[in-house]
Parts: structure tokens; C-alpha cells; sequence
């Protein structure tokens, strides 16, 4: 008589195929200004780490690196309530909490007509995407939930102020990738290498000619 797997082994198998799913999702769908990638060996199965390029709205010019925790239960339906998106940098922003860095995107996380059927990442970075695009009252309209009352009454009373924050934020984020390599940086966070003039000519080149 054959083994029969164990539920965990096959709880594993099924987590493994859904990413493979996912992240060709996110290949055929490219999400500008965001990159994504596993985590480490250990938590393969249960964390995503991104990075996100703002180009747009009060934190342009930051680079914002975040982990995406999956629910045990991956499907289209828990993402709303499974799905644990935090910052991994300080970040001065209403609805992202200022102890832990965990992103309060509520409800927004669930699909619309613009991401893929049955997608689970998709709405999820749509949703982070829009926490730096879209204004504050737009967010409390589509579900958002505000966790940090002191940023958007800052925002509302002394915008100035507030743009001072967020540009502390910013610059914070700069040099968090510029120390990428030091050892002693979170091993969660995607590395990013020195920029090298001549490497960058080359990889724009060969870009040019897939298009």
C-alpha cells in the first residue's frame, strides 16, 4: 500500500500551485511601479515582498518596500480578511499604522473589473497602489480604514506639516535602498544593487528590442 501524502504536504502543494498562478498573473499583467518577489526559504509559502516606486501624489520620489502575508486559506473570497499587507520602513501615512507598518486597506483588496478573475494579488497591489494615488477622501470611499488619525488631521489642518513628514518618509525610504547590502539590513527586504552606468545601457538595450 502507498503513503498517502499528509495534509500538510498536500495544504503545501495546492499553496504552491496558487503562487505559481499568482505570480503569472502578475507577469501577463504588469503592475507599473511595483516589483515582487518570494521571501525567504522559510516563509516561501506564506510571504510575498514588494517594492513600490511612487511617482505620484505627496510621497513621489519614494521607494516603499512592503511584505504581503497569505492566509493559510488562499482564495479570491479571504483576501479581504486573510491578507496582511505592512510597510517595512516608517511610514507617516492615515491609513497605515505608525507602531507596526501594517496597511489598513479594509475591503479595497477585493477584485474589480480591472484585475484578473480569481486574481488574489492583483487587487491586493492595486490597493497599495492607491494608497499613494489616490486622495484621502477618495480612500475612506473605497474601504479604506484610517488608523492613524494624528497623519490625516495633520493633512487636513497644516498641509505643510504634513508634507514635511511624508518628505522625511521619502528620504527615509532612499537611503534604506542605498544600505540595501550592509548586513545588519532586514533580511526581508529585496536588495537592490549599486546603479552601474554601463549595465544599465545594456539592460535598456535589450529591453528596446523586446518591444
Amino acid at each position: 500500500m502507498e503513503p498517502q501524502p499528509s495534509d500538510s504536504s498536500s495544504s503545501d502543494y495546492f499553496r504552491s500551485y496558487r503562487l505559481l498562478f499568482e505570480f503569472k498573473a502578475v507577469v501577463a499583467n504588469p503592475q507599473p511601479g511595483i516589483i515582487l518577489a518570494p521571501s525567504n526559504e522559510d516563509n516561501i509559502l506564506s510571504e510575498i515582498l514588494g517594492t513600490i516606486f511612487v511617482d505620484q501624489g505627496p510621497w513621489t520620489g519614494g521607494v516603499f518596500q512592503f511584505s504581503i502575508h497569505l492566509p493559510q486559506l488562499m482564495s479570491p473570497e479571504t483576501i479581504a480578511k486573510g491578507i496582511k499587507v505592512r510597510f517595512l520602513q516608517p511610514m507617516w501615512h492615515p491609513f497605515v499604522d505608525i507602531v507596526d507598518g501594517t496597511a489598513a486597506l479594509g475591503t479595497a483588496m477585493s477584485s474589480t473589473a480591472e484585475d484578473k478573475p480569481g486574481s488574489i494579488l492583483l487587487p491586493v497591489l492595486n490597493a497599495i497602489r492607491k494608497l499613494f494615488t489616490d486622495t484621502f477622501d477618495d480612500l475612506q470611499r473605497g474601504q479604506f480604514r484610517v488608523v492613524n488619525r494624528d497623519a490625516l488631521r495633520l493633512a487636513q489642518t497644516d498641509p505643510k506639516s504634513f508634507g514635511e513628514r511624508v518628505a522625511v518618509c521619502v528620504r527615509h525610504s532612499l537611503e534604506t535602498i542605498e544600505k540595501s547590502s550592509d548586513k545588519n539590513q532586514n533580511v526581508d527586504m529585496i536588495r537592490f544593487s549599486p546603479w552601474n552606468a554601463t549595465l544599465d545601457g545594456v539592460i535598456t538595450d535589450l529591453v528596446s528590442k523586446t518591444d
